[in-house]
């Protein structure tokens, strides 16, 4: 199997396991733009939502010129928190952040030119901070 061969709601985990072998799983590291923000992501979190494509930037996206591009993702809920799955020529596999900038649309800030991407996601925690209790307030 390759990794463009995962179905959606499949873990990516899984996948770079059945690809890369578990003893050979490559890191992840998560970036904001060309920040690294977290080292080593925890691949068990994640669902691809898209396949994995192909994507080509025109222009020279680097860590000082970013290229933002956005996508159409047309299974988007609020109650998922989605990423990039990107393929970068220097630093290998890594997750980008993606910013929901409608309905169904995300925006992704690139600092390589294109390559294998995917539509990933994380499901967003229960409403954080509800508590059922029988204690009322005075």
């Amino acid at each position: 199997m390759e990794l463009h061969q995962s179905d959606a709601d499949t873990i990516v985990e899984s996948a770079f396991e059945t690809v890369f072998g578990v003893e050979n799983i490559p890191q992840v590291d998560f970036y904001e733009a060309a920040e690294l923000t977290q080292e080593n992501m925890d691949l068990s979190e994640f669902k691809f939502l898209s396949p994995v494509m192909n994507l080509i930037i025109e222009g020279e996206p680097s860590e000082e010129n970013i290229v933002e591009v956005t996508f159409t993702v047309n299974n988007l809920t609020d109650k998922i928190e989605p990423f990039m799955l990107h393929r970068c020529e220097e630093h290998g596999w890594e997750i980008l952040k993606a910013e929901k900038v409608g309905d169904n649309q995300i925006k992704v800030g690139f600092h390589s030119a294109g390559g294998p991407v995917a539509v990933i996601y994380r499901e967003l925690p229960e409403d954080v901070g509800e508590t059922e209790t029988d204690v009322v307030a005075p």
